[in-house]
């Protein structure tokens, strides 16, 4: 499913795990084509701050996958506030449009203002969605992510509120040790619920490793729907 059609797009947090050398990609594959091929199949990765944010240039990255294929990034509230802030700005701006959002992770205390004006500045990059690591976050906070249209992260837990969980971008990242076939399907219901012609929907399983079986079979349930 490509992000032009984008009803749900499906994927992993990573693409580079020992354990998939044999049971995904050819033991004899460079691990410098590993992205590549990855993204022959899956049209999205999310990646934690420390998979690119020490990178010196994302733009080669746009050599590698097909022109539909897209990033999460996810970034600490901390990085933006540090000297990490214009590393941070620069593989945005290198990744293009195939940087499809930035997860901030409210990782440190911060002033609400702080927080507004932090994703102000994101979102005149690329589409932005809020991790708040299970904090409760401040109700005039949330009135601000809903008139800017910035998503909070959905765990894959419960159903997800569109009022809160759908914006530009709707991501769920979920652990997918915790999901059977029917958890996945509701988890593939729950992401398509958030899909809209001005929303694009993101499935990304995490794992030591993700999941290829279930990433797969989350795109068989979502081509059943």
């Amino acid at each position: 499913m490509s992000v032009e059609t984008h009803r749900v797009l499906i994927g992993s947090c990573g693409w580079q795990y020992p354990q998939w050398q044999q049971s995904f990609y050819d033991e004899e594959l460079p691990q410098d084509w590993q992205l590549g091929f990855y993204a022959n199949e899956f049209p999205v990765v999310y990646l934690p701050a420390d998979a690119w944010l020490p990178q010196d240039n994302l733009q080669d990255w746009q050599d590698e996958v097909v022109e539909t294929f897209r990033f999460v990034l996810e970034l600490p509230l901390s990085a933006w506030l540090d000297s990490r802030q214009s590393r941070a700005k620069q593989n945005i701006e290198a990744l293009g449009e195939l940087c499809l959002a930035v997860v901030l992770q409210l990782d440190c205390e911060a002033g609400e203002a702080v927080i507004q004006q932090s994703l102000q500045a994101i979102t005149k990059l690329t589409a932005a969605c809020v991790d708040s690591l299970a904090h409760d976050l401040p109700t005039s906070l949330g009135a601000f992510l809903q008139q800017h249209r910035v998503a909070r992260l959905w765990n894959g837990e419960g159903q997800p509120d569109p009022a809160i969980h759908a914006g530009k971008v709707a991501i769920c990242r979920c652990d997918d040790e915790k999901l059977d076939m029917p958890g996945l399907r509701q988890v593939v219901e729950g992401c398509l619920s958030l899909s809209a012609e001005n929303c694009i929907s993101v499935l990304c399983l995490d794992g030591q490793p993700p999941s290829i079986e279930k990433m797969r079979n989350a795109d068989v349930i979502l081509n059943l729907l």
